[in-house]
């Protein structure tokens, strides 16, 4: 099987990462300093996470849609305030947990990030079978997703980010807060 990189891939080349394959794709698991170092330094700063090979799913439905998902998600997605993030669980046809999530409201639909959203797919349409929902899998290599985990206020993430001689611009990024509650933190950007 051939597989794919992120746009992404470059970058982490040149910071010395050990890849592996994960999904289909060429992912950084460390980089040279090591892993406790990294620990480290996205405790006491921030680390920015390539999540780039996760596909999305935009679920979108009839005016019931959120009392439907609520069926296949333990959440009370109708209080989950626009462009935000909850962490839950997708449930099985047992009532079991099937996987985990973090489902975000964006206007008339609901989005989440997978890593393997044809199957997340399937299972949300096995689930959901006798309601008509319109389900958009949107999975690419030219899209930069990353996850931004603390310590950086939100006012920070609105600047450019240098890596040594590498640049990503935040200028049209659509940023989606917390899905563990850190108040003023923003979870995941994605980039154009």
């Amino acid at each position: 099987m051939n597989t794919k990189k992120t746009s992404l891939y470059q970058l982490h080349q040149e910071s010395n990462a050990k890849f592996v394959e994960f999904a289909g794709y060429q992912m950084p698991i460390q980089y040279s300093e090591g892993i406790v170092e990294e620990h480290k330094f996205t405790r006491n700063h921030s680390g920015i996470f390539d999540v780039s090979h996760m596909g999305q799913l935009f679920i979108y439905g009839g005016e019931d849609l959120i009392k439907d998902l609520e069926k296949i998600f333990p959440l009370d997605l109708k209080n989950l305030k626009l462009n935000h993030s909850k962490y839950s669980f997708l449930m099985d046809k047992d009532a079991g947990i099937h996987d985990d999530l973090n489902p975000q409201r964006r206007g008339s639909a609901c989005c989440h990030s997978t890593a393997r959203p044809l199957s997340r797919l399937g299972h949300i349409q096995m689930l959901l079978h006798d309601i008509h929902l319109l389900i958009v899998v949107y999975q690419s290599t030219e899209l930069n997703t990353t996850e931004v985990q603390p310590s950086w206020p939100y006012q920070v993430v609105s600047n450019d980010i240098e890596f040594g001689k590498n640049h990503m611009s935040l200028r049209d990024c659509i940023m989606g807060r917390p899905a563990y509650d850190i108040p003023g933190y923003p979870t995941a950007a994605r980039c154009a």
